[in-house]
């Protein structure tokens, strides 16, 4: 999960910016599709790239570590992991958004990103340890729900997953995400559409 997230933050989140710099924003407000088409090819694309490093890291993890899986429902663990991308890339999407409109700010705020989300979102240890900080961050990050559910799905029976809704439950909030994530994405994708049409500028920055 921390490859996909990184790839969210890195990838998703500051794509829009470099492109900027880049000078390669006004390709793709000329180009005849919603915007949200491009960042759909880039989740795309950036997911196949995070799968290949996820893959291999549970591979070696698992045999270096000597990890031990007790699934009961695989169905589940598949619906959990898809909705938990979906809801990831569709948060993506919206931090495209607001660091387009941040600027220079977005390198700064994806650093400040990084640790903090590990430490609320159980990437250390079962989020139902951090009590009511852990309540807050599985109803506010994907990252946070997705891994725990994850977690009692694959460690079935596990005494330490204590303190957290079930997998059940979970799979719905992120659900919810993915949908909320997804429409609010479109909604601020196409406000900055329209601003810098009737701009005539891509220099869309809050003063």
């Amino acid at each position: 999960m921390a490859a996909f997230w990184l790839n969210v933050v890195w990838m998703m989140a500051s794509q829009l910016y470099w492109e900027k710099s880049q000078g390669n924003l006004e390709l793709y407000f000329a180009a005849p599709m919603h915007l949200m088409a491009v960042l759909l090819g880039m989740a795309v694309g950036g997911l196949v790239m995070s799968s290949t490093r996820a893959a291999a890291i549970l591979v070696i993890s698992t045999l270096v570590f000597g990890v031990e899986f007790h699934v009961e429902q695989w169905g589940l663990v598949v619906v959990v992991f898809v909705l938990t991308l979906a809801a990831l890339y569709g948060l993506g999407m919206v931090m495209a958004s607001l660091f387009l409109l941040w600027g220079r700010e977005a390198f700064h705020m994806t650093n400040l990103m990084i640790e903090p989300v590990y430490f609320v979102s159980g990437m250390n240890f079962p989020i139902g340890r951090l009590g009511t900080l852990g309540a807050i961050a599985i109803v506010t990050i994907p990252l946070a729900v997705g891994l725990d559910a994850m977690r009692q799905l694959v460690f079935a029976g596990a005494p330490y997953l204590t303190g957290t809704p079930p997998p059940e439950v979970e799979a719905v909030i992120l659900l919810v995400m993915a949908v909320v994530f997804t429409l609010l994405a479109r909604r601020l994708i196409t406000a900055i559409e329209r601003m810098a049409r009737a701009r005539g500028s891509l220099s869309i920055r809050w003063q």
